[in-house]
């Protein structure tokens, strides 16, 4: 069964998972520090975003290797135009 954008029920409910996930987080991040932030456009933690993405990732039965320290280094290391 798909809906009219061609998702089927599977894709929705891992949407719907991930979804739960980034919830969660952000309810425990607002009761943690609601009271000090100010009516603003805030940037979503890049923290949160790494989890809420391999939440997703993991849904969908996808891993992603680690960097080797070689690889590490190289991209650290990158300049624009080398």
């Amino acid at each position: 069964m798909s809906d009219s954008d061609g998702l089927h029920d599977q894709d929705i409910q891992r949407d719907c998972e991930s979804l739960i996930c980034v919830s969660i987080k952000l309810d425990d991040l607002v009761s943690k520090h609601g009271k000090e932030l100010k009516p603003a456009v805030y940037e979503f933690p890049s923290e949160l975003d790494k989890e809420t993405a391999f939440a997703k990732l993991e849904t969908m039965s996808i891993s992603i290797d680690k960097w080797t320290k070689e690889q590490e280094t190289y991209a650290r290391a990158y300049a624009e135009g080398t």
